[in-house]
């Protein structure tokens, strides 16, 4: 991992992110209080680990592309849009979230989506003063996001699919793929006429159910993940 860094990036980064010393990842559970039955949320402490401080370089360098029109950055700023929010006295408010989105997120599919937009117009180089290739960003996201290996009650194991909860990559791939899908919606004129997002969870404005489930059902469709849920309505 350390040669293909220095290969390709400028030797002071690459001094920077790459560790003198790693140590395993660890898995471990937080309880979903607000279930009705005992869930745990797994997270992945990736500190220290030996991709950590080139993921989250990448996170830094990455991070505006990872947000959108729709994208909730400032709850307060939301709060207060919401309540000058003009509802019909019929429609319904509807939230909808993804199901485990961050261990679902297609990790080849939204390193490509990250990677055309970082060179869209040379916007990654230009703004970092680098020179990398396609291919290169792509290695490095492939090194900081893939075959991550954790312990589990003494055991070794390797993640092979979706991003761990605590990567540092974990929000910023999860935004991509969302930002991916709002931009389908917008495109095929499917997005609601009020509609926002905060990582994995959307409010939205419905006619009724049946334009609530039809919605739902376009959801899934874009995502392939088969994960979207309603949350609730009113």
């Amino acid at each position: 991992m350390e040669r293909n860094i220095r290969n390709i990036l400028p030797k002071d980064i690459a001094d920077d992110i790459c560790s003198k010393g790693s140590r395993l990842a660890h898995l471990y559970g937080l309880p979903k209080t607000h279930k009705s039955k005992l869930a745990m949320r797994p997270i992945l402490s990736a500190t220290e680990t030996y991709n950590y401080k080139l993921a989250k370089w990448l996170d830094d360098k990455l991070k505006p592309l990872s947000v959108n029109k729709f994208a909730i950055t400032d709850p307060l700023k939301f709060a207060e849009e919401l309540r000058e929010q003009e509802i019909g006295e019929d429609d319904l408010l509807v939230s909808y979230d993804v199901s485990s989105l961050f261990t679902n997120v297609p990790v080849d599919e939204t390193i490509r989506i990250l990677v055309d937009k970082a060179f869209e117009r040379e916007w990654f180089n230009t703004k970092y003063h680098l020179h990398l290739k396609r291919s290169e960003l792509t290695t490095l996201l492939n090194l900081a996001v893939k075959n991550q290996l954790f312990q589990l009650d003494g055991q070794l194991y390797e993640q092979v699919d979706g991003v761990g909860m605590g990567s540092p990559l974990g929000p910023l791939m999860a935004n991509v793929f969302m930002c991916s899908i709002e931009k389908d919606l917008e495109e095929a004129g499917k997005m609601p006429s009020f509609y926002h997002r905060f990582v994995d969870d959307t409010i939205t404005t419905q006619r009724d159910l049946t334009s609530a489930d039809a919605f739902l059902s376009t959801l899934t469709l874009l995502s392939s993940t088969d994960k979207f849920h309603n949350g609730s309505g009113g």
